[in-house]
């Protein structure tokens, strides 16, 4: 009965190497990682976001879950707000840890940093690739970082592990010839570089429209790659979401109902969503959950309510210099062909960093 879950490991790799791994080494990792070792075992969240208790489930139960391609929550908050208990830990999904490990490309003998250790699975399948010797991951909670050690220890694994805050990375062990990031930031931390063995990577999820960032070091030091076509959200690292909701809800009531010329639907385009984004830094965008056609776009400055339905479209402006920059954004994303993630690239040197359209030396850029 102890060795059962090998079958269930052996269908989540064959899932993944149909769908994203071609790397015959990750594969097997993934074959004979305990998946189900890393999971929640007591509350936790379902697709929902209902609180259950895992501790209820059934063997049975406890590797059907663990093995989906799926999350596994393992620590959440409750809040008191309508939003409900957020995550704050978990066990990624499947195919985007298998993605981000694919684009890694790790070589016999590299040494890894990892930010964002949450329950130890990662860390896990770094090890069982590189060795434990080779890995190196932090967490910015004490005690989450206790937990993934306990996880690892009961599966034979003992990488370093530390508390720590992921901007600032782990100098005592570097050069690092890799760095993995499982949360989402900003911006790529300045102090990474420092930390960056010839030749290394760097893999990132962004807070920006959930670009997932491959970067490579350059001779001079610097670091500069694409974006994935894979998507990744991932927990944002010290950010708290409540603060943008209540900020969007703030503004005055001072404009009148107007109806615009532009398609509701361009809204719920992800490529002009990123494009908004980094043309509006200050931007934040929330789409109703009772209403899925209406839509919030606030700054600190002004408020745009948009509400699209049967092909019109009906704006209550709060601040008519929002929707200009809103509508300037438009055009340009237009004018330059509807660009999506694979045309952007970010380069990252020791005292700035930008996005670029298309290739490093573009006219096009903006800074993180």
């Amino acid at each position: 009965m102890a060795a059962d879950w090998h079958a269930h490991a052996g269908r989540l790799a064959s899932y993944l190497a149909d769908n994203v791994l071609a790397d015959p080494a990750w594969i097997e990792v993934f074959e004979n990682a305990p998946r189900h070792e890393f999971g929640p075992h007591g509350l936790t969240l379902d697709h929902s976001g209902r609180i259950i208790d895992s501790a209820k489930w059934s063997r049975r139960q406890r590797l059907h879950q663990s093995y989906a391609d799926q999350v596994l929550v393992t620590r959440f908050e409750t809040t008191d707000d309508a939003h409900g208990p957020q995550a704050t830990s978990s066990a990624s999904q499947p195919i985007i840890v298998a993605a981000m490990l694919e684009l890694l490309d790790v070589e016999p003998g590299a040494k890894v940093l990892e930010i964002g250790t949450g329950p130890g699975y990662n860390a896990c399948l770094l090890s069982m690739r590189l060795g434990p010797e080779q890995v190196h991951s932090l967490d910015v909670q004490d005690d989450v970082v206790g937990e993934a050690r306990a996880n690892l220890a009961r599966v034979g694994l003992k990488p370093h592990l530390t508390t720590g805050d992921g901007a600032r990375g782990w100098p005592e062990h570097a050069p690092y010839d890799r760095i993995i990031a499982t949360c989402a930031m900003p911006w790529i931390p300045h102090e990474w570089l420092g930390q960056l063995a010839p030749q290394a990577r760097v893999v990132a999820p962004m807070s920006i429209g959930a670009l997932l960032a491959v970067l490579d070091r350059r001779i001079d030091g610097t670091l500069e790659g694409r974006f994935s076509a894979e998507g990744a959200c991932f927990m944002t690292m010290r950010t708290d979401e409540r603060q943008d909701i209540e900020r969007v809800y703030s503004g005055a009531d001072n404009g009148e109902p107007v109806t615009v010329d532009i398609d509701g639907d361009v809204l719920s385009d992800q490529d002009f969503r990123l494009w908004l984004e980094l043309c509006m830094p200050d931007l934040t965008i929330i789409t109703g959950r009772a209403q899925p056609h209406m839509w919030v776009l606030a700054t600190p400055h002004g408020r745009v309510e948009i509400s699209y339905s049967e092909g019109r479209t009906r704006m209550i402006p709060f601040g008519a210099p929002l929707w200009r920059r809103i509508s300037t954004a438009l055009d340009s994303w237009l004018a330059h062909g509807r660009p999506g993630r694979q045309r952007l690239g970010l380069t990252v040197t020791s005292d700035s960093q930008w996005v670029w359209l298309d290739e490093p030396d573009s006219q096009l850029t903006w800074t993180l």
